[in-house]
């Protein structure tokens, strides 16, 4: 799709950017002196109508949900390329579909799960998973779900239903980010896989897992050969950060090591990579033409969503603001 296609809603984007939350909110979120003021601050932003309602139920939740779901209905209706919106939704259809399959292995009503976000409503998956068969999913969808149904009817392991669906989320976006015939967009989704690649290899060794388990874990969709990757699980942490030192991500390496161990640790590696993603989302925000200010946009607004949801929870908890915001990810303003 040409570039100048986005033109009209890359105007709306702008717009849109100027109720992002700012570091001044966070800040003053943070500073508060109890979870009621905290929420407070949030009278002057786009989460002003569920104030009240937080302060006496504390469900936060389902604020975010709504507002994220709202952001991707708006997405869905200006962006040109549907595709786009669906691939950057497409971890909630997999999150349902894990609910749906879990509902159907045992038999329970667990409608509360379902996140309300992407292309196809949750009827049509529920359809899919029942029947194996739908007129509008396209072929990955069906994939993912034939393959969940054939190893479950082998195997009756619930588990590995978590497992092959978040396999098959990665193999399904990265064959979607082509398809938007988008430039730049693969680049991203593979950046995005390989960083999560790599944080499950250093979660992996921590906890011992073997070769053949993770094998069914890391996902072939990066651009690191998972055959590289699958040796590495055979050796140690230092072993992973030397490969990973020369690659384009060594400078990741260098900030993840713990300063205590001198080894790599899984808390770092998720907390530097999800900042050096935002730091390529920054970069495509400044784009004046294409569909990567749509995309900057729409992770901003998840990163917004994540660090809200760690500072109400912080404070619920009675963390300091030192503890949150140790955890908190970088802010796209």
């Amino acid at each position: 799709m040409k570039d100048t296609a986005y033109s009209s809603s890359n105007v709306l984007i702008r717009v849109y950017e100027n109720n992002l939350l700012t570091r001044a909110h966070f800040e003053r979120m943070l500073t508060a002196d109890s979870f009621e003021e905290a929420v407070n601050v949030l009278r002057e932003t786009p989460y002003r109508n569920d104030v009240d309602r937080i302060k006496e139920d504390k469900n936060y939740d389902s604020m975010f949900m709504n507002e994220l779901h709202q952001t991707y209905n708006e997405m869905l209706n200006i962006v040109p390329n549907k595709e786009l919106i669906e691939l950057f939704g497409l971890r909630y259809a997999y999150h349902n579909m894990k609910v749906l399959f879990k509902e159907e292995i045992t038999d329970q009503d667990l409608d509360h799960l379902f996140i309300p976000i992407g292309r196809y409503p949750i009827s049509e998956l529920r359809q899919a998973v029942r029947t194996r068969e739908s007129d509008v999913l396209p072929e990955e969808y069906m994939n993912s779900i034939n393959e969940v149904k054939t190893d479950y009817e082998e195997y009756h392991n619930v588990q590995a239903v978590d497992i092959i669906l978040d396999r098959r989320y990665f193999t399904h976006a990265r064959l979607l980010a082509d398809e938007t015939g988008e430039s730049g967009v693969p680049e991203l989704i593979e950046r995005h896989i390989d960083y999560n690649n790599f944080s499950t290899l250093v979660r992996g060794i921590q906890q011992n897992r073997t070769r053949n388990f993770m094998l069914t874990i890391l996902s072939s969709s990066g651009s690191i050969p998972k055959a590289d990757l699958l040796e590495l699980v055979e050796k140690d942490l230092n072993a992973v950060a030397e490969y990973y030192k020369k690659t384009d991500y060594r400078d990741i390496v260098s900030r993840a090591i713990d300063k205590d161990t001198g080894e790599l640790s899984t808390v770092n590696v998720d907390y530097e990579t999800d900042n050096a993603y935002m730091e390529k989302m920054r970069e495509a925000r400044l784009e004046s033409f294409g569909p990567k200010p749509v995309i900057a946009y729409l992770y901003a607004k998840e990163t917004e969503v994540m660090n809200l949801r760690l500072i109400l929870s912080g404070k619920e908890n009675g963390l300091t603001a030192d503890e949150i915001r140790e955890r908190m990810r970088l802010n796209y303003a």
